[in-house]
């Protein structure tokens, strides 16, 4: 159990308080997001900030990635270890019969 503020969160707590700063996250950072672009389009000329709306469309699609965990799961099959002449697998990678 986690100590917060003189007691102990119940698991109920801990993933109320999960869900409610997750839902902050994203919509913090989708609402920042949003008056980015509009202070941008007020600045830019018509052609510049298309540049810049094709840049946002493939930020978006690297932020699902990342979101989804495919940073992850890369940095840990391209950090696998071997010692001795056995391979340390991670775990949705299939083990090759010796």
């Amino acid at each position: 159990m986690t100590f917060l503020f003189g007691k102990y969160m119940s698991l109920t707590h801990k993933s109320q308080s999960a869900i409610f700063w997750s839902g902050a996250d994203v919509f913090l950072r989708q609402g920042l997001q949003f008056f980015v672009s509009i202070l941008l389009a007020r600045l830019l000329s018509p052609e510049d900030f298309g540049v810049v709306a094709m840049l946002y469309v493939f930020i978006s699609l690297a932020a699902v990635f990342v979101d989804s965990g495919f940073m992850a799961k890369g940095a840990i099959a391209a950090s696998a270890a071997y010692c001795a002449g056995c391979r340390i697998l991670p775990l949705w990678e299939p083990a090759l019969p010796s």
